[in-house]
C-alpha cells in the first residue's frame, strides 16, 4: 500500500514537473537573422551561440552554439539551413515539500537542424520589412535525477528523457539603418505547428524495492509568439550581431558572419 501510494506521488510529481518545463523550445533555437535577405547569388555563413532562461515553474536554462548558411535565390529572396548543438540544458526549480520529496535536478544536450527561407516585401528610406519561414528539428537527450526521504526512508530516482521536436515557425520583422554601420531590427515570430514527443526510461529505488519502465507522450508548444529585438554592426563584408528575448524567455544571442 504504501509503495502504491508512493508510485503515485512520484509519477505525478515528475509528470507535472516535465510536461510543464519541457513543453516549449527556446526561441533561442531559432538562431537564423529574420531581418535580412542575401542578394541574388551571394552566400553568406553566420556563427552563433546564444543562453537562454525559461521560467516555467522550475527555471530551463540552455546554451546554443550553431551556424547559418544562405543563399540569395532573388533579389528579395534567400534560403537558409541552420545546424546547432543544444548544450548545457538544465532545469532547476528547488524543492517539492511533499513528505521530504525533493527534485535535485536534469541535465543534458541535444541537436537541432533547420530551414527556411527570407522575403523582403517592403523598402522605403531607411525601413525595411521582411516574411520569413523555416521549418525546424530538434532533438535533445536529458537525465533527470531526485533524492528524498519518503515515511523515513531514503529514495532515489532517475529518468532517461529524449524530446524530439518539429516545428514551423513563421514571422514579420522589421530593421532600420540607424547609422551607415548599424542596422537595429525587431520581429515577431509565431509557432502555428509543433510536435512534441517526450520519451522516457525510469528508474526508482526505494527500500527493498525496484522499479522501472518506460513511457512516452506527445503535446503541442504552449507559447506560439516571442517578439525580438536586435543590432547588427557591418563592416563588409562582416557583421556581428547581437540579439535579446524578454518576453516568454530570457536569451542573449550573439555571432559574428560574413558573405561571400
Amino acid at each position: 500500500m504504501k509503495s502504491r501510494k508512493f508510485m503515485k506521488i512520484v509519477n505525478g510529481v515528475a509528470a507535472t514537473w516535465l510536461i510543464g518545463a519541457l513543453s516549449s523550445t527556446a526561441f533561442a533555437q531559432e538562431i537564423i537573422n529574420p531581418a535580412t535577405r542575401n542578394d541574388k547569388g551571394v552566400w553568406s555563413v553566420e556563427a552563433v551561440a546564444a543562453r537562454s532562461e525559461i521560467a516555467y515553474g522550475p527555471v530551463v536554462e540552455r546554451t546554443v552554439l550553431g551556424g547559418t548558411l544562405a543563399l540569395g535565390i532573388s533579389p528579395v529572396m534567400d534560403v537558409f539551413a541552420v545546424v546547432g548543438a543544444i548544450t548545457d540544458s538544465k532545469m532547476a526549480g528547488g524543492s517539492i515539500n511533499m513528505d521530504g520529496l525533493s527534485v535535485s535536478k536534469t541535465e543534458g544536450d541535444g541537436l537541432l537542424f533547420g530551414a527556411g527561407a527570407r522575403y523582403l516585401f517592403h523598402e522605403k528610406d531607411k525601413m525595411k520589412a521582411y516574411a520569413y519561414g523555416m521549418l525546424r528539428l530538434t532533438t535533445e537527450e536529458l537525465e533527470h535525477t531526485w533524492n528524498g526521504r519518503f515515511y523515513g526512508t531514503m529514495i532515489y530516482g532517475s529518468k532517461d528523457v529524449t524530446i524530439e521536436t518539429t516545428e514551423l515557425i513563421g514571422g514579420i520583422a522589421a530593421s532600420y539603418q540607424a547609422k551607415d554601420n548599424l542596422e537595429l531590427y525587431g520581429s515577431l515570430s509565431i509557432v502555428p505547428y509543433s510536435d512534441i514527443t517526450v520519451k522516457n526510461e525510469e528508474k526508482i529505488e526505494f527500500d527493498q524495492y525496484r522499479f522501472g519502465g518506460e513511457y512516452g507522450y506527445s503535446f503541442k508548444r504552449a507559447d506560439i509568439f516571442s517578439p525580438r529585438l536586435g543590432l547588427v554592426y557591418h563592416k563588409e563584408p562582416f557583421w556581428l550581431r547581437a540579439e535579446l528575448t524578454l518576453i516568454g524567455e530570457e536569451t542573449l544571442l550573439v555571432s559574428a558572419g560574413r558573405s561571400f
